[in-house]
């Protein structure tokens, strides 16, 4: 028995052209779906500037780091943080002008910044109010009476 070829005709190149075209398309749809439906977008909107400012950063951290400061948070609910700082002989730090701006890694149209005022020598503390309890990113920056920069940035669960 001999088997019968048949020939390969017009119609079914333009069904098997059509049908690789459509699983392309589908697939491709498909990332584009879920790329545009988990992606938040920029994580920051210097990023060029950043970019441009880069080694004078490494100067201001370098100077940081010499400097000593250390800051750990103490409280961190949805409703409050409490920040508290000290020298390199582990003294509290007074009169500093302290902001934390708090993030959400995942989007950023829950972001928010607040001012931290000292409760006692050393303590900063403010009450928050936070929409979502999970992972916050934590940024906090002061600055003393000499204009000296601090900044460090955390990450924590809020309940």
């Amino acid at each position: 028995m001999t088997a019968q070829v048949k020939p390969f005709t017009g119609t079914k190149v333009i069904v098997w052209v059509a049908v690789f075209f459509a699983v392309v398309f589908s697939v491709n749809g498909t990332f584009v779906y879920f790329a545009m439906s988990s992606w938040t977008g920029l994580t920051t909107k210097t990023a060029y500037t950043d970019g441009i400012n880069f080694n004078e950063n490494f100067v201001r951290m370098k100077a940081q780091k010499k400097r000593g400061w250390q800051s750990q948070i103490t409280n961190f609910s949805s409703k409050q943080i409490t920040v508290q700082f000290t020298d390199k002989q582990g003294q509290a730090l007074s009169d500093l002008d302290v902001g934390v701006k708090l993030m959400r890694p995942l989007r950023d149209r829950f972001d928010r910044t607040v001012r931290l005022k000292e409760t006692l020598p050393g303590t900063y503390s403010s009450d928050i109010a936070l929409p979502l309890s999970g992972r916050w990113r934590i940024e906090i920056r002061a600055k003393n009476q000499n204009n000296e920069p601090y900044l460090l940035i955390f990450e924590r669960m809020a309940e």
